[in-house]
């Protein structure tokens, strides 16, 4: 069966100092990029490939909740700061993926349509390594 952004929950460390993982809710869509490619250039005489990383990014769409629930207000202040925080993607599935690091956040843009929910398309841009492990 595979995973669907349903199956994923997204997690920001709290900045009070506790190891305490602060859920940002209201995910609805959930793109990965691992930021690792093969690329190819080819010469008269011959082929040659390289490997190629961009670094690990993601694109989440959130419904915007009101009042604001601690993660989304971690996710602004984050945004609003332009700072970094270790960040949490983690499959609710057992045998999932989960992704975990340090990364820059930005809310790229608020859609207010005249019905329906207004979202939150958020990128994360990791900072350093992602760790992918394998949920439980």
């Amino acid at each position: 069966m595979g995973q669907s952004a349903q199956n994923f929950r997204f997690y920001l460390d709290n900045d009070d100092g506790t190891p305490v993982k602060a859920e940002v809710t209201g995910v609805e869509t959930l793109s990965l990029n691992t930021g690792r490619s093969i690329d190819t250039v080819v010469t008269k005489d011959s082929v040659h490939t390289f490997d190629n990383d961009s670094g690990f990014s993601a694109s989440i769409s959130l419904v915007r909740e009101l009042p604001a629930g601690a993660g989304q207000n971690l996710l602004w202040a984050t945004h609003e700061a332009n700072a970094t925080r270790r960040f949490y993607l983690e499959s609710t599935d057992a045998g999932g993926d989960t992704f975990s690091g340090e990364a820059r956040i930005a809310i790229e843009s608020i859609e207010s349509p005249a019905r329906g929910v207004n979202m939150y398309s958020v990128t994360l841009y990791a900072q350093g390594a992602v760790t992918r492990g394998v949920a439980s």
